[in-house]
């Protein structure tokens, strides 16, 4: 399991409800933690992913311990524990 700092800005925090949580998850990629999160929150997945690739309209970020924040630009980009990841 991997413990996750998640944080949600914009429409995102309206739509979750939060602007940060901290999750343990089983995901090991974006793709699986925005399914996770689908799960939680019904309709999440389609606010970032049209017809299977990135909605244009909204960001991922990842900032990595002791790193720089970074877009996520694959959905298979892999998490590791204690990662922050950023939904705008």
């Amino acid at each position: 399991m991997r413990k996750l700092v998640i944080k949600y800005c914009t429409h995102i925090a309206v739509f979750t409800g939060k602007l940060i949580e901290t999750i343990e998850t089983k995901a090991k990629t974006v793709k699986e933690l925005i399914t996770e999160l689908n799960e939680k929150y019904p309709g999440f997945r389609e606010l970032f992913f049209i017809n299977g690739k990135f909605n244009v309209r909204t960001m991922i970020y990842i900032k990595k311990k002791e790193a720089f924040t970074l877009p996520v630009i694959d959905q298979m980009t892999m998490l590791k524990d204690f990662d922050e990841v950023i939904f705008i």
